[in-house]
């Protein structure tokens, strides 16, 4: 309490379905999510937001994580408009108040793996040794009045082999769920994009 630091050696989510289980069970194309975050540091917390449930602190730190994202896209898709359900939108309406100035996830493993109902393949993207970087993730009013623009840097390598960096600028206060991206991509030798392509296709 005297450093107002918080660790947490390991935040799994963890599903009770493995993924064909999974997607049997849904009507509709719904995403199936694995996690696990190892080495987490809150900094500049204040323990009686905790217990007013409040998630208010300087920065948190992630020493290494693993995001995995399964979809059978065979299935159809729900119709309901995503607008007022984006991430950002979802955060400011959130009933817990949040104030993240910077949440860091280092050495991060990100995989989306898509199921093709023509090709009765799965195909899998990842994305290995990224970091992500969000700056100003808050619903608070407060923070929204000083600035309403939570802004995310995002450097990867996709399979392995093709570098990229994104840089995503969220406004929060907007109601049509705006955003705008700015990135770049390297190259690699296009037959590394067979192992997605394919059964993707």
């Amino acid at each position: 309490s005297l450093k107002k630091q918080l660790s947490i050696s390991t935040f799994k989510l963890t599903p009770t379905l493995g993924e064909v289980a999974f997607a049997q069970k849904q009507a509709i194309q719904k995403d199936r999510y694995d996690m696990s975050l190892n080495g987490i540091t809150v900094n500049g917390i204040n323990f009686d937001h905790i217990l007013d449930k409040e998630v208010i602190a300087n920065s948190i730190n992630v020493n290494s994580s693993s995001i995995k994202i399964y979809r059978d896209i065979s299935k159809p898709l729900d119709g309901v408009s995503k607008v007022g359900k984006f991430p950002h939108q979802l955060l400011k309406n959130a009933t817990i108040p949040i104030d993240i100035k910077r949440l860091t996830l280092n050495n991060t493993y990100l995989e989306y793996k898509e199921k093709n109902a023509l090709t009765n393949r799965a195909g899998t993207i990842p994305f290995v040794k990224s970091k992500i970087v969000i700056d100003n993730f808050t619903n608070l009013p407060s923070s929204l009045k000083k600035n309403n623009v939570c802004d995310a840097v995002f450097t990867t390598t996709v399979l392995g082999v093709l570098p990229l960096s994104a840089k995503f600028k969220v406004y929060l206060g907007a109601t049509d769920g705006r955003f705008s991206v700015d990135g770049n991509m390297g190259s690699c030798n296009a037959t590394a994009l067979n192992k997605v392509s394919i059964p993707m296709a």
